[in-house]
């Protein structure tokens, strides 16, 4: 029972001590951070050089491939993932699911109309605007954010951070 108790107390203590970021720094990629495959840090290099996303209309749906990060992940194998941003006001509410280990994209079939059907009734975050970028924090401690910038080819890159060790990359174009 005592190393039961033990080993929650450290893994507490790790993922506690995740840092919580303002922005995703540009060393992402080094081994300091995350060994990173070169899709990976071809997502990086495109977050890197994007800005903050101009969204003209109320909805937008975004879909593509996702990379994970973490030591139970392969970082070479290929995800798939969306995004939709409905604007609530002057925010814009946040959804989002990802597809572990299909052979194609399932969501490049999703349409806005459907996307928004599937939410209306799913749990949102919010998405606000923040120095260059857009983020979401949903969860400080431990940490469980995403960031996201627009290319000039009008892609989306998207980097999520899941706790202390899991991270994923993903690139997202829009869809109609």
């Amino acid at each position: 029972m005592r190393s039961i108790l033990f080993a929650a107390a450290m893994f507490y203590s790790l993922i506690s001590t995740a840092e919580y970021m303002n922005d995703i720094p540009s060393e992402f990629c080094d081994p300091a951070y995350y060994q990173c495959s070169r899709a990976q840090q071809a997502i990086l290099q495109k977050y890197n050089a994007g800005q903050t996303p101009a969204l003209a209309q109320a909805e937008g749906l975004y879909v593509g491939s996702c990379f994970m990060l973490g030591e139970s992940y392969d970082s070479d194998h290929e995800h798939y993932g969306y995004i939709f941003l409905r604007k609530n006001n002057s925010v814009f509410d946040f959804y989002g699911q990802f597809a572990f280990f299909y052979t194609e994209n399932p969501y490049e079939i999703l349409t806005v109309k459907k996307a928004s059907e599937l939410n209306a009734k799913t749990a949102k975050d919010t998405i606000f605007s923040q120095q260059g970028h857009w983020q979401s924090n949903i969860s400080e401690d431990p940490p469980w954010q995403y960031f996201i910038k627009q290319s000039p080819d009008m892609t989306l890159s998207l980097i999520g951070i899941w706790g202390r060790s899991d991270a994923v990359l993903c690139q997202l174009h829009t869809k109609q």
